[in-house]
């Protein structure tokens, strides 16, 4: 129970803005997926930006530890691995909110508002993206008032609502005043733009909902959002609501006004078609097959080719690119549809929602649908496992209605069909997209995922763990010892997450070759071993010669074009494992590629054994850096003051430091804005010099962390 006023934002919740954590709890949470539970009887008035700003917020059922830190990465993900909602529900309950900018937040699931007042605010709610709840619980917005005094000059009557494949449903709530810009209620805000949701035939479902007070239009489609927004969503309610009428779609669509008993209304229903008929949302999850034609009930007549119709009225079906990855219409539940096209395997059929047609008594309703010649009865009641608001789909069923070995497969209910077990029931999956096509999906070149333990992904469309990595949507965070190293880097197997429990009796040795300490590569140099050839850490980053013999870190060299050869050379040696080879072993600076000089600051101390990576490792940026003694790091021992003095003592008679300044690094990452710590990567370093700007600053988005070295265009800043 806060009262908030005059801030930028006055309570946030920044689930996007550090979805990995934050400080010493980085890749050890998933905040954007950490329940909250309630949030209850808060008061936020007069803030420049948001009231109350949820951020980006799909609470999940995480595995977790006494300390909140999770156990298993996987808990993180939209789905079970069996395929079903992996969401929990949370509560918004008691909030009162007045003359902000807006209330809400961006991508949110799963979280109920109970009990909502807003008055007088210019954006009385801003959702962009949400999905059907996880428990059956029908209402997003429940027992709430949304008021606008005309005569106050702070706010507008605007409810902006989320969009994508849904029900979003409205009880007992009251809007009330003006003035109106649009629409009191919008459907589909953004839809189709990056970060909201897609594709644009949500279903907005309202009970009790009193709109008589709305001075100005009551209902409006896609604010602000791609044409489809302004043309797919639909409005269904059984009572009064929507002023008797049963569904409400756009107006663009004026072939609905054919159907019987359907008819064009008024202004104050922004010029919509309404109809008696159950009007309901049919989706096509797959990839891109260019348009397709929905032909049926709804759809037969011309095309209007303008904007923002652009044909959809006559039934075209525009691929959605940005969020969903798919197909939608809205269509009449109990009629026959045929739907003509490119269509290539792996295309999944779904029709509505399974909790709305429960909820209107009609849990088996279908429409028919016909694809290459075949027909599939499509029902609110089939099986929806991995299936989510996003696609394509990732495993596909024999309960799926499905395109298949070039034809269009029935589906069904779950359990009405075996799931495929073995070799001799198999399902085909539709081409992989290109990497062309995977890039523009992810709204960013596959190039920016550069970094020590980070690479492109493409099923981070679909979110998860490690994902939005240095702040991009499919660059992912791998490997390492955290809950990320369940996430496996290219060329890597996974690990398992690490057990809480300890055994006094028993003992683990890592097994990681010294070459490649981070298991990146996924061999050592013996895999090197040819005639020209040898073992290069570069290679992650890729280069002239790399892949030599399949082979990640192997490299061809000696050949025009080809880097000169090394000699030849065993792996050095770690204290604690054992050796064949006769090589003197490396001395700790040499091995860690840094002298412990770098290692300056509270709770730091010098590790060689971190060459083969450890709890607290790569602490300040610098390998053989690490935590301890702190936080995360308590089980990490930090060394006496007279240990820390012989250990430097020795370590200089073998390799001489340069002398480095003292710095009060606590200073320093106030001025900065972070810690050190977050400048973590290959070739990224904690940098001062950043503060004024340099090249190679704002690396991973972090003000003074700095590119370096590599062949691109930081070669020119020489990494510590």
């Amino acid at each position: 129970e806060n009262r908030v006023a005059g801030h930028e934002n006055c309570l946030w919740t920044p689930g996007g803005a550090r979805g990995a954590g934050h400080g010493q709890t980085v890749g050890r949470v998933c905040n954007a997926h950490t329940p909250f539970g309630e949030i209850r009887g808060n008061v936020n008035h007069d803030c420049h930006r948001f009231g109350l700003y949820l951020d980006n917020q799909f609470p999940r059922n995480l595995l977790r530890d006494d300390d909140g830190m999770l156990l298993d990465h996987k808990s993180c993900e939209p789905l079970t691995a069996d395929g079903h909602d992996n969401g929990v529900v949370n509560v918004v309950q008691d909030e009162f909110d007045w003359h902000n900018m807006f209330v809400g937040q961006y991508k949110m699931g799963d979280v109920q508002y109970v009990n909502y007042t807003s008055v007088n605010n210019m954006h009385h709610m801003y959702w962009k993206a949400s999905k059907n709840f996880a428990d059956g619980r029908m209402w997003h917005i429940l027992d709430s008032k949304v008021l606008n005094d005309p005569k106050d000059p702070i706010g507008k009557m605007e409810f902006l609502g989320p969009s994508g494949p849904h029900t979003f449903g409205i009880k007992d709530t009251v809007f009330k005043g003006g003035p109106v810009i649009q629409g009191a209620l919008m459907a589909g805000q953004h839809c189709g733009l990056g970060g909201a949701a897609g594709p644009c035939d949500v279903q907005y479902l309202l009970e009790n909902v009193d709109l008589t007070g709305v001075q100005g239009t009551r209902i409006g489609f896609g604010a602000s959002s791609i044409d489809a927004g302004r043309v797919l969503p639909v409005f269904l309610s059984k009572d009064n609501s929507l002023g008797g009428h049963r569904a409400i779609l756009s107006r663009h669509l004026n072939g609905f006004e054919k159907v019987a008993g359907c008819q064009r209304l008024g202004r104050e229903w922004n010029e919509a078609i309404a109809c008696p008929s159950p009007v309901r949302r049919l989706n096509i999850w797959g990839p891109n097959m260019g348009d397709l034609k929905l032909r049926g009930a709804g759809y037969e007549v011309s095309p209007d080719d303008a904007a923002p119709t652009s044909g959809m009225n006559a039934g075209r079906m525009i691929y959605e690119d940005v969020n969903g990855h798919g197909y939608g219409a809205p269509v009449l539940s109990g009629q026959r549809y045929t739907v003509e096209g490119k269509w290539v395997d792996g295309a999944v059929l779904e029709f509505s929602d399974p909790l709305l047609s429960k909820y209107l008594g009609v849990p088996d309703e279908s429409v028919e649908v016909e694809i290459r010649g075949a027909k599939c009865s499509v029902s609110a009641a089939d099986d929806r496992r991995y299936l989510w608001i996003t696609g394509p789909v990732p495993r596909l069923l024999l309960t799926h209605h499905r395109t298949e070995n070039g034809g269009f497969q029935c589906g069904g209910r779950e359990g009405s069909k075996p799931d495929p077990t073995s070799t001799t029931t198999t399902t085909t999956t539709p081409p992989p997209p290109t990497l062309e096509e995977q890039e523009a999906h992810c709204g960013h070149s596959h190039h920016v995922c550069k970094g020590h333990n980070v690479f492109f992904s493409y099923q981070c469309l679909h979110g998860g763990l490690g994902c939005m990595a240095i702040g991009k949507r499919c660059c992912r965070y791998c490997g390492g010892e955290g809950a990320i190293s369940s996430v496996a880097c290219p060329g890597q197997e996974a690990q398992a997450p690490a057990s809480t429990t300890k055994s006094p009796n028993t003992t683990s040795k890592l097994i990681v070759s010294l070459e490649d300490p981070d298991g990146r590569c996924g061999h050592g140099s013996d895999a090197c071993g040819a005639s020209k050839m040898f073992f290069s850490l570069d290679c992650i980053e890729g280069g002239a010669g790399c892949f030599a013999d399949g082979k990640r870190c192997c490299r061809y060299c000696g050949d025009k074009g080809l880097p000169v050869c090394p000699e030849k050379h065993k792996s050095p040696a770690i204290e604690g494992e054992a050796t064949t080879t006769t090589t003197p072993p490396l001395n700790p600076v040499e091995l860690c590629g840094h002298e412990a000089s770098l290692c300056k600051g509270k709770h730091v101390f010098f590790s060689p054994k971190c060459a083969r990576g450890g709890l607290g490792c790569m602490a300040l940026g610098h390998k053989c850096c690490r935590y301890c003694g702190t936080g995360a790091y308590k089980s990490v021992q930090c060394p006496s003051e007279q240990d820390d003095a012989d250990s430097e003592k020795d370590q200089d008679e073998e390799a001489p430091a340069r002398p480095a300044k003292e710095e009060d690094l606590e200073s320093l990452e106030q001025q900065c804005g972070h810690e050190a710590a977050a400048c973590r990567g290959h070739n990224v370093f904690f940098a001062k010099d950043c503060l004024r700007g340099g090249l190679g600053c704002m690396a991973l988005g972090k003000k003074c962390c700095r590119y370096c070295g590599g062949n691109g265009a930081y070669a020119s800043v020489k990494c510590p």
